[in-house]
């Protein structure tokens, strides 16, 4: 990742992530589990876990649940919970849209993901 503008004191810089993510499908869900490190562009360490459900791979649009905790370098843990679901189209592309919310009263507010996915 890279961060070109730099906002609110933030230094902009180079970072970088490297995650593991271990999956397992049965026939009415699927269950994946990501372990992650990262060095953000503000130059400190942090870290996240997250395990995510998702509906039957079969269905057209598959419902999703996420819980995800972050750590980082000299702030307090996160826990935040993701809403979303993944809808399937043809020749491997898939289309995705969630919405992520922080478990804590003062976590900030929602935010929102879409994303693609394709695959052979």
């Amino acid at each position: 990742m890279w961060s070109t503008d730099s906002h609110k004191g933030e230094d902009s810089g180079l970072g970088g992530e490297c995650a593991l993510i271990a999956s397992r499908s049965y026939s009415v869900l699927s269950l994946h589990a990501n372990v992650a490190l990262a060095f953000e562009t503000e130059h400190r360490w942090a870290n996240s876990l997250g395990l995510i459900v998702e509906g039957p791979g079969s269905w057209r649009v598959r419902p999703g649940l996420a819980l995800i905790r972050e750590d980082a370098e000299g702030e307090d843990a996160e826990v935040s919970m993701l809403v979303g679901a993944v809808w399937n189209r043809v020749y491997g592309l898939a289309f995705d849209l969630a919405c992520r919310r922080g478990l804590e009263p003062s976590n900030e507010p929602s935010e929102w993901r879409i994303g693609s996915t394709w695959s052979r």
